[in-house]
């Protein structure tokens, strides 16, 4: 997890392929809100493309890396992602603000399909402590 994008390992640990429809998977932010999602591969500018859904076989895993596409904006050289979170690198001097994130949670909503059955996932994630 970082400013841009959120990395996953996907194993599938069944003996059926699996599918990942990145169309349906949502990146839900603190706030509640869904945001979907654009995955490794995909170029900025075909954000609002239908995406191929990936097919893992059994026993194989794919890596990929998410991003929520309203956090892609246009600029003048073309689209570019603002950060997901804060970048301590590059903030003010003062980052106490930074404290706010703790305690907070955002989610990812991954439906995949098991020998053609939905399995809905949800993983779940809270920031306990922020240093900086």
């Amino acid at each position: 997890i970082d400013p841009s994008g959120i990395a996953c390992s996907i194993r599938n640990k069944t003996a059926d392929p699996i599918s990942v429809n990145w169309n349906v998977v949502s990146y839900v932010d603190s706030s509640g809100d869904a945001h979907k999602v654009i995955h490794s591969g995909v170029r900025l500018v075909d954000k609002e493309t239908p995406q191929t859904p990936t097919l893992i076989p059994p026993t194989a895993r794919i890596n990929e890396t998410i991003f929520p596409t309203d956090y892609i904006v246009s600029g003048s050289s073309g689209p570019s992602q603002k950060a997901l979170w804060p970048d301590t690198g590059y903030v003010s001097k003062d980052q106490s603000h930074l404290k706010n994130l703790e305690g907070s949670t955002f989610s990812v909503f991954m439906p995949i399909e098991i020998g053609g059955r939905p399995k809905n996932y949800s993983f779940v994630f809270r920031i306990v402590s922020v240093g900086y």
